[in-house]
């Protein structure tokens, strides 16, 4: 499945009128709801891209993504 699979059908029912996602503000969330910024996330996908490319493999916590060659 591509992200355009995914993508479109939502696509088509917000043009329909049928889907609009509401606005949640950090501070209408639970407590425990980890927020991330849309520039700390740029920087970690940067990070991650980085890693993968000089190392093979990308880390994140526990699991191991490694590169297909």
């Amino acid at each position: 499945m591509s992200e355009e699979d995914l993508v479109d059908p939502a696509t088509v029912e917000y043009d329909a009128g049928s889907y609009s996602p509401q606005l949640i503000r950090p501070s209408d969330l639970p407590p425990d709801t980890i927020v991330f910024d849309a520039a700390d996330d740029v920087k970690r996908l940067e990070f991650a891209r980085h890693q993968i490319l000089v190392t093979g493999q990308l880390q994140v916590g526990y699991i191991i993504f490694k590169k297909f060659s």
